[in-house]
């Protein structure tokens, strides 16, 4: 817990690269590969909706139905997203 007048010197960042989907190497990779898909397409809507709606003037269902057509894009694993 950071307290005022300590340093955030024992900070730090760590960078991966993987796979959008579960991928056929190793198993913390395809692990999290899966992990990063489903959050990804769990959220889709809640990105998507306003500004299809607001800014773009479709109405719920034509979002639905083109949201459906990317999720099932996202879970093709013949597209190679990193």
């Amino acid at each position: 817990m950071h307290r005022r007048g300590e340093d955030w010197e024992d900070l730090f960042t760590v960078k991966f690269w993987g796979n959008l989907y579960p991928d056929g190497g190793l198993a913390a990779k395809c692990k999290l590969g899966a992990w990063q898909l489903e959050n990804l397409i769990s959220g889709l809507e809640a990105f998507s909706m306003a500004i299809f709606t607001r800014i773009l003037g479709c109405t719920k269902l034509e979002v639905d139905i083109f949201l459906g057509d990317v999720k099932k894009e996202m879970k093709d694993t013949k597209i190679h997203v990193y």
